[in-house]
C-alpha cells in the first residue's frame, strides 16, 4: 500500500505544472468531482472535495495514509495557488504595457491637435530603441560591423531600400529616419574601392533641422548614385585584380 502510494505521489509530481482544477461548489449537485462513484477523474491532474480522489482511491483511506493525502492535497493547492498567481501576474504586466501604449497613443493625439508635426510625435514616442548607435530604425543593419567588400555593399543597398520603404519614399520622413540615413550615407562614401568618387551632398551628413523632406528625398537618390559609384569600382578592381591572376599563369 505505501509503496503504491509513494509511486502515486511521484507520478502527481510529474504532472502537478499541467494542473487543471475541479473545485466544486456546494449547489451543484452534478459536479463530476462530488459524485464517489464516477472514476472517471485522473486523479493528477485535479483537485476534488472528495479527498480520496485526490490519491487515487475511491474511499477515504485509512488512518495510516491519510497523512499522505493531506501531503497530496496541500500540494496540489500550493501549486494551484502559485499557477493562479502567476496567471494574476502577467494578466496584470499586460494591462500595465496596454496602459503605456494607450497614453502614448492619446500624448501623440494631443499633440497633432495643439499642430506639433507627425516627424515631432514620432520621435517622442520611442517607436524603435536599439543599443547600437548606428541602428535607428527597426530592419537596419549595422553595415561598418561587416568585413567582406561585397556584404557592405549589400548592406548599405539593404539599409537604403529599408529606408525608402519606411519612409514612405521621402512622405514620412522621421528624425529616426534621417539619423539613419545620414550614418549610413557618411559610411558608404567611406569606402575606397576605386578612383570613382562620391559626389558628396554635406547635407545629407547630418540630421538636423537642415534636412527637409525635400532634401531627404534628394539625399536617398544621391545615395543610390553612391552605391552605384561603390559597385562599379568594387567590380573594376575584382576584374582588375581576376586579369592579373590569369596573367601569371
Amino acid at each position: 500500500m505505501k509503496k503504491s502510494m509513494l509511486k502515486f505521489l511521484l507520478s502527481v509530481r510529474a504532472v502537478l505544472i499541467a494542473l487543471v482544477v475541479c473545485m466544486p461548489f456546494s449547489g451543484r449537485a452534478d459536479d463530476s468531482c462530488a459524485d464517489e462513484s464516477n472514476d472517471a477523474i485522473a486523479p493528477e491532474f485535479a483537485l476534488c472535495s472528495v479527498h480520496a480522489y485526490n490519491i487515487g482511491e475511491t474511499t477515504n483511506p485509512g488512518a495510516e495514509s491519510r497523512a499522505l493525502m493531506k501531503d497530496i492535497i496541500a500540494m496540489k493547492t500550493t501549486v494551484v495557488t502559485q499557477q493562479m498567481y502567476k496567471q494574476y501576474e502577467q494578466m496584470e504586466s499586460m494591462l500595465r504595457r496596454f496602459k503605456t501604449q494607450l497614453e502614448k497613443a492619446v500624448t501623440m493625439s494631443k499633440f497633432e491637435m495643439a499642430g506639433a508635426d507627425s516627424e515631432k510625435s514620432s520621435s517622442s514616442s520611442g517607436a524603435y530603441a536599439s543599443n547600437n548607435s548606428r541602428i535607428h530604425i527597426a530592419g537596419a543593419q549595422d553595415c561598418s560591423r561587416i568585413y567582406n567588400d561585397a556584404d557592405t555593399l549589400k548592406c548599405y543597398q539593404a539599409n537604403i531600400d529599408n529606408i525608402e520603404r519606411t519612409s514612405n519614399y521621402g512622405q514620412d520622413v522621421t528624425t529616426d529616419l534621417k539619423k539613419q540615413l545620414a550614418g549610413d550615407y557618411e559610411g558608404l562614401i567611406k569606402l575606397e574601392y576605386g578612383d570613382s568618387k562620391c559626389d558628396i551632398d554635406e547635407r545629407c551628413k547630418t540630421a538636423n533641422s537642415t534636412m527637409t523632406k525635400k532634401v531627404f528625398e534628394s539625399c536617398m537618390a544621391n545615395y543610390r548614385n553612391c552605391l552605384q559609384k561603390q559597385y562599379s569600382n568594387y567590380n573594376d578592381r575584382e576584374r582588375q585584380y581576376n586579369s592579373r591572376s590569369w596573367g601569371t599563369r
